[in-house]
């Protein structure tokens, strides 16, 4: 027995509103779930920026402080939310503003005899910063800095001995 098939050309109206009929069920089923993990997703990615910015944030403290001079008497302001030092013709400092968390920087240009001060934002959406000194004062130095910073629901610890200090 053989079967002959017969193609018309285009589709019939019927075929067309089955089409679009699929297509809007579909989609009404698909919307909820990808708007719903939408919000999940992005919410996911924001805590992932935050954490990676507080990181660098607390690396590039751990490479200041390292190289940061251990004698007391370089250290202009030691503050528990900042700290500033002197060392030879440069000028570094940290500090957190208006959710900022700001490395301060002078340099002593010898042209125009003066300290050009530069200034850059290491994380944004800082809450608070604690800075933890280990002092010495027999020997007037400081040892180590501790610290600890906080961002919308994280926290970020740290610490790093001076180049000077011993462990």
């Amino acid at each position: 027995m053989r079967f002959k098939l017969h193609f018309k050309k285009g589709s019939s109206l019927l075929e067309i509103l089955i089409y679009i009929t699929l297509v809007a069920l579909l989609s009404s089923l698909i919307f909820p779930f990808v708007l719903r993990h939408y919000g999940i997703i992005s919410s996911c990615a924001k805590n992932t920026s935050s954490f990676f910015s507080l990181a660098c944030a607390s690396d590039l403290i751990g490479r200041d402080i390292c190289c940061a001079p251990a004698d007391l008497k370089n250290w202009k302001e030691i503050k528990e939310n900042s700290f500033l030092w002197l060392e030879k013709d440069l000028e570094v400092g940290w500090c957190c503003k208006k959710n900022k968390f700001i490395r301060s920087n002078k340099r002593y240009d010898r042209r125009k005899g003066k300290r050009i001060k530069t200034s850059s934002c290491a994380a944004l959406g800082i809450k608070k910063v604690e800075f933890i000194y280990d002092i010495d004062e027999k020997e007037e130095e400081i040892k180590m800095v501790a610290w600890k910073i906080y961002s919308k629901g994280l926290i970020e610890n740290g610490r790093q001995w001076l180049k000077n200090g011993k462990m």
